[in-house]
């Protein structure tokens, strides 16, 4: 059975620790103008990616 994730909505604040947690995963990202990320190289093992 698939493992649904508890999500909720970003705010602005929460951006920058959001952006330097993928960096420290490992992950290329990518801002794609002002809303918008694209996220990379997720192929990393499951401690990271569940962080």
């Amino acid at each position: 059975m698939a493992h649904r994730t508890k999500q909720k909505l970003m705010k602005a604040s929460d951006i920058p620790a959001f952006v330097n947690e993928i960096i420290e995963a490992g992950c290329d990202i990518c801002a794609v103008g002002h809303e918008k990320y694209v996220i990379g190289d997720t192929d990393l093992s499951r401690g990271p990616m569940e962080k």
